[in-house]
């Protein structure tokens, strides 16, 4: 009996297969830089945002701000994205007003 235990852990070892300590799981590969990934996207979308704004494009400016806003949280050019989503709604209302005035003249 002790001869077939034997054997048997012998063909287990043998078959045991060693994982290489370089193999990282499929998540961490791909959220390895995703901060300043977000980050760099968030600073983007904020100079997008205040540009649309200060050439007349109101909508533009609503939409970049706010993803600039929600991808960079409290840093990473917020302010920034602020102004441009501010200006967008004023630009975005002033319009609305301009177009109900010109409809009930």
């Amino acid at each position: 009996m002790g001869n077939y235990l034997d054997r048997c852990s012998n063909a287990l070892n043998a078959d045991a297969v060693k994982e290489p300590a370089t193999t990282r799981p499929v998540w961490y590969v791909y959220s390895m830089n995703m901060t300043s990934a977000n980050s760099s996207h968030a600073t983007t979308c904020a100079n997008i945002s205040l540009f649309s704004a200060l050439i007349g494009l109101g909508l533009p400016a609503v939409v970049f701000g706010h993803i600039a806003y929600a991808k960079g949280g409290a840093g990473d050019g917020s302010l920034m994205a602020v102004f441009g989503f501010v200006l967008g709604y004023f630009e975005v209302a002033l319009a609305i007003i301009i177009l109900i005035g010109i409809a009930t003249s």
